[in-house]
């Protein structure tokens, strides 16, 4: 995937071979997990640990072991 975190809490995110992004949420739990919701009302979401963050990427790892590697849009 493509992505770019934004400062008020909404993911932009596209699969690399398309041109049309979409919408989600993030924000931090207080275990500094990354929570990713479809929605900002959602209740709860898909929980990751950072594996790797660097300027242009970033590797999660979700808690039944599966890593996504996402890469900011340029």
């Amino acid at each position: 995937y493509n992505y770019d975190f934004l400062k008020n809490g909404n993911i932009l995110r596209s699969p690399n071979d398309s041109a049309k992004a979409d919408t989600s949420h993030y924000e931090w739990n207080k275990n500094n997990e990354l929570v990713w919701k479809e929605r900002v009302s959602d209740s709860t979401g898909n929980i990751f640990s950072v594996v790797k963050l660097t300027q242009d990427s970033l590797q999660v790892q979700s808690k039944d072991s599966i890593i996504i590697l996402f890469t900011k849009l340029k």
